[in-house]
């Protein structure tokens, strides 16, 4: 296959992946009205307005790691495949972001407390989320480019 071709493909299943990240991870965190009222995710039951239930987007998750694992080995050079990958990982990251909030907030951009992890206190910033995606498809841009 062309490599062009396997690149997007790369980035499709990884986009899948991250979007089923984000509903799984917001049901986890969303209240039970949250859960009912969001679009994207519904319990096991059906219950709610969302698209699919939480073990649905599990498979969509195992789906987008698999499609990308799949599409890795055909890359041409492991520079273009790190590249592809940590701009995919950033671009993810503001879309994961994006559907998390969603689902718990009921918002897209909302404001947020800070983060917590090792100890740490980290700042959430919206231009951080801007930032990633930016870089992300900067670094996605160049791996095509190669």
């Amino acid at each position: 296959m062309h490599k062009l071709v396997i690149k997007f493909i790369f980035l499709f299943f990884f986009i899948i992946y991250w979007i089923s990240e984000g509903c799984t991870e917001g049901y986890t965190w969303a209240n039970s009205q949250r859960r009912l009222d969001n679009k994207l995710i519904c319990n096991r039951l059906g219950n709610g307005k969302g698209i699919m239930d939480y073990h649905a987007w599990r498979y969509g998750e195992d789906i987008g790691i698999l499609g990308a694992i799949l599409c890795a080995i055909f890359f041409d050079s492991f520079l273009s495949l790190l590249l592809m990958s940590i701009g995919t990982a950033w671009i993810g990251t503001f879309i994961y972001e994006r559907v998390l909030n969603y689902i718990v907030y009921n918002k897209l951009f909302p404001q947020k407390p800070d983060f917590h992890i090792l100890g740490l206190m980290i700042k959430d910033y919206l231009w951080h989320d801007f930032f990633l995606l930016i870089i992300g498809l900067i670094l996605v841009g160049i791996s095509i480019c190669l």
